[in-house]
């Protein structure tokens, strides 16, 4: 795909550009005032005259370390968009006449995004059984291994005794 630069708005660069420069113009007031310093205090041991009110009495380091990053900050803000809003107009203008710069752009293919794995939703709870024989034992010994004689049956285990007197012998039910 073909795209073509027709022009630059110029309240949208303003807002991008003051905020660029100041942070730029900031970053360059500390890289100066650290050269400075070096330079002032050199200059000081070796008895030289760094310049008027630049002395050790007139003005201190640490004051030069605060004042020159403010200072480089809203310099850089102020002068650095003026020139780059220069630059824009010149830019809308000769783009109108010749047109403006034009890009070739195509869709870079992109390894499928990670999916991370999430947890399965948990099974629905059911209501728990009614009585205590249909509930399942939470936990239940393993088989014995086989050709092992049967373990001797305890009072544990062993099923209960019915309730109440016992039908004679012979009258089954049939």
């Amino acid at each position: 795909m073909r795209y073509e630069i027709r022009s630059i708005g110029i309240w949208a660069y303003l807002k991008i550009g003051f905020f660029l420069n100041l942070l730029i113009g900031f970053i360059g007031g500390l890289f100066f005032a650290v050269f400075m310093s070096f330079q002032m205090a050199l200059m000081d041991n070796l008895g030289l005259d760094p310049g008027p009110g630049f002395g050790g009495e007139e003005l201190p380091i640490g004051i030069l370390m605060v004042i020159m990053p403010i200072m480089f900050a809203i310099g850089g803000a102020i002068f650095y968009t003026l020139f780059g809003l220069i630059f824009v107009f010149i830019y809308n203008l000769v783009a109108k006449l010749t047109g403006g710069f034009e890009m070739d752009l195509r869709a870079v293919d992109q390894p499928p995004p990670v999916q991370s794995v999430s947890p399965q939703p948990a099974a629905p709870q059911t209501a728990p059984p009614a009585s205590p024989r249909e509930a399942a034992p939470p936990w239940q010994p393993p088989p014995p291994p086989p050709g092992t004689p049967p373990p001797p049956i305890t009072d544990e285990h062993r099923p209960p005794e019915p309730q109440g007197p016992l039908p004679p012998a012979g009258d089954e039910p049939r």
